[in-house]
């Protein structure tokens, strides 16, 4: 039997313990590495929370049973009349967190119309005048061939109409709102604005929001108050500005995200509530569930 020299077996330990403490040390390092570029660059979420694809924020789905929806009604293209006064106040209500925000349609101290977030505070809008050649754009996308409203089969009746919006970057959007005569617009299943008075049809408004990437879910909801006329309400999404809006003349001007007017020939969902406060008829998943979309920051 051959022995080995003690010098070597002490040699063949000392390189052995050395490689061993190296890797060691070098599977550590990456694993940090590895750990620190996934929290800084992929989005720390909290628990239950899943980053957006963009890794901006963090996101979570929540899902209940719907009760039974009604019988749907056929979607029709909405009533081109023309007293409809068209999307024409500008409101700023990005940075205010307080939703809804409602529009009351008549003359009130002065302004018309009077609009207040959900603590009763007024928040800036601004008007177009019926003589600017912006008013005749923003007129013919609700009365003439370029209408994107919508209107139900019969008068007195809520109808309710939930589709999913896939928004591909953050960033302030432009949506546009307005029914005759009565909406209420929730956004994942948060109620975002209101108009409920009879004169609603006078009183469309463009909101500035800012929204995270990632899907959404949007309920717009409207009631007709006269049984002799069809009613009509609308939905716009705009990835434009405040400045694109008061100059547009052409269609070609506002980059569309979403239109109502793609729903015509589709169906309502249902004509009473069916989720509760904070949930929205998911009608895009398999199962049409009731779903909370909520949305969180990344972790620091």
């Amino acid at each position: 039997m051959t022995k080995r020299n003690p010098l070597s077996q002490i040699f063949f330990l000392v390189l052995m313990s050395t490689t061993f403490l190296a890797c060691g040390k070098a599977d550590q390092f990456l694993y940090t590495v590895k750990n620190q570029k996934q929290k800084n660059l992929f989005c720390d979420c909290p628990a239950d929370f899943t980053p957006t694809s963009d890794f901006s924020k963090c996101s979570r789905e929540s899902k209940i049973s719907p009760l039974k929806p009604t019988n749907p009604t056929l979607i029709l293209p909405g009533d081109d009349g023309p007293y409809y006064r068209a999307a024409l106040y500008l409101a700023n209500t990005d940075g205010d967190p307080n939703w809804p925000f409602v529009t009351v349609s008549e003359y009130y101290n002065g302004r018309d119309p009077f609009m207040l977030d959900a603590k009763n505070s007024t928040f800036p809008f601004t008007t177009i005048s019926t003589i600017d050649p912006v008013f005749q754009f923003w007129h013919r996308r609700v009365t003439g061939p370029e209408r994107v409203s919508i209107k139900g089969k019969l008068a007195e009746v809520w109808y309710t109409k939930t589709f999913c919006i896939d928004l591909p970057s953050p960033k302030n959007y432009l949506i546009h709102v307005g029914a005759d005569n009565k909406y209420r617009i929730k956004i994942d299943g948060k109620t975002f604005a209101i108009c409920d008075m009879d004169g609603c049809f006078g009183t469309g408004v463009l909101y500035n929001q800012s929204l995270p990437t990632g899907k959404h879910l949007v309920e717009l909801k409207f009631i007709n108050k006269d049984q002799d006329s069809w009613g009509a309400a609308w939905f716009e999404i705009f990835d434009n500005s405040f400045r694109d809006a008061k100059q547009a003349r052409f269609g070609a001007n506002m980059k569309v995200v979403y239109s109502s007017k793609s729903l015509v020939g589709d169906f309502w969902d249902y004509s009473d509530e069916i989720c509760p406060e904070g949930y929205a008829y998911d009608v895009c998943s398999k199962d049409k569930t009731c779903t909370k979309l909520e949305y969180a920051d990344c972790r620091k």
